[in-house]
């Protein structure tokens, strides 16, 4: 595995599907380079590189804990420059590890022998032991801590795991398949912070509920100020009052626990950020056929898919978005006329007002969810 290459594949997945500017992306990048040097430094040559392989237990979770415990440990010891460069670091690091995570969040207990980040091809292979860097693991320091900003940033990456055809809606008593892809949203309103697309984001995570009590009590994201993930798998939530509590999680049997007792049952070793998502491909579906007779924005991407699925022979993955820029090419002056690009800013506002359902849960207790028969909702 060239690093060289993953440094292009991450740049290019920070512009497509991140989002950032080509200057943001550029920067990125950077901080990953010079993160992996500082932490081959420390641990040894190549250990970097290594983190990125699974190894026999799974995903390199611990690797990744160890590497998060360090940089927070050194931004703590240092001071001025240092100091600002390694909280860099650590956002590049956040950055990089969702583009390790992106494509395999939403069905995270399938066994893998091979895993997508982008163009990024890790295979499972055994790895020579390497030495435990437990000096930096202190469990009264959090190996992960993120403020609200980018805590959104996480977030935002769980919520366009949405994207998917959902194949069984009806309209005028037949099956329609409703695509609803993220990407090609985004594409159509434009990149802007104030598009249609960025709005209905940005409203749709501050609104999601976070659990705070085995009563169901909860406060939306937008009161968190930040959240910090300790070695011994607590997750602690800081809220914008000051007032810290363990994050609950809803169970696939409805129990609410705390996360802390849910990563603990199963026998976890490095909290991670992707043991945390959001609860809502239901809760949009369950929108998207209450409605389904006025979303006529949706109504014609999906159309339109269906068609260039056609001329392709049918083997286009609603669930996948590889396929977007060819789409949006051929059809780019229908995709770009104002009319459409106002009924799906219309869609999305109808979606936004109609969806409140959406919390924070733990991510392999959300897909046992939805497998449950007894939890999933019923339709007509």
């Amino acid at each position: 595995m060239n690093f060289n290459d993953v440094l292009q594949d991450f740049r290019r997945w920070l512009i497509d599907v991140a989002g950032l500017t080509v200057n943001s992306a550029d920067q990125y990048k950077t901080y990953i380079n010079k993160l992996r040097i500082a932490v081959n430094e420390d641990f040894g040559e190549g250990w970097f590189e290594r983190m990125m392989v699974d190894d026999e237990e799974g995903f390199s979770g611990t690797k990744r804990m160890w590497c998060s415990a360090l940089i927070e440990g050194t931004i703590l010891r240092s001071v001025g420059e240092m100091k600002k460069r390694w909280q860099n670091w650590k956002s590049g690091f956040s950055q990089f590890e969702d583009f390790l995570d992106y494509g395999v969040s939403e069905a995270p207990e399938v066994e893998r022998h091979v895993v997508e980040a982008a163009s990024v091809t890790r295979e499972t292979m055994p790895v020579e032991p390497i030495p435990t860097p437990q000096s930096h693991v202190r469990e009264d320091v959090p190996s992960r801590r993120l403020e609200h900003g980018k805590l959104f940033d996480k977030f935002r990456n769980r919520l366009i795991t949405q994207r998917r055809m959902y194949p069984n809606i009806h309209v005028d008593g037949a099956a329609y398949g409703l695509i609803f892809t993220p990407r090609l949203i985004r594409k159509v309103c434009g990149g802007g912070m104030d598009s249609a697309w960025s709005r209905w984001l940005r409203n749709g995570i501050e609104t999601v509920r976070v659990l705070r009590s085995e009563n169901g009590d909860s406060v939306p994201f937008s009161d968190v100020m930040r959240m910090d993930i300790y070695a011994d798998c607590r997750v602690e939530v800081t809220n914008r009052d000051g007032d810290i509590f363990a994050l609950m999680t809803k169970t696939h049997d409805r129990r609410i626990v705390t996360e802390q007792a849910v990563l603990l049952n199963r026998g976890e070793t490095a909290p991670d950020w992707n043991a945390i998502t959001i609860d809502h491909v239901i809760p949009l579906e369950n929108v998207l056929r209450a409605n389904v007779d006025r979303l006529d924005g949706f109504k014609r991407l999906s159309q339109l898919f269906s068609d260039f699925n056609i001329e392709h022979g049918g083997v286009l993955d609603g669930r996948k978005d590889c396929w977007v820029d060819d789409l949006y090419d051929r059809y780019h002056e229908e995709l770009e006329d104002e009319a459409l690009r106002n009924m799906i800013a219309d869609d999305l506002l109808l979606i936004e007002t109609s969806c409140g359902g959406y919390e924070l849960m733990d991510s392999r207790e959300n897909s046992k969810k939805g497998k449950n028969p007894s939890c999933r909702p019923v339709f007509p």
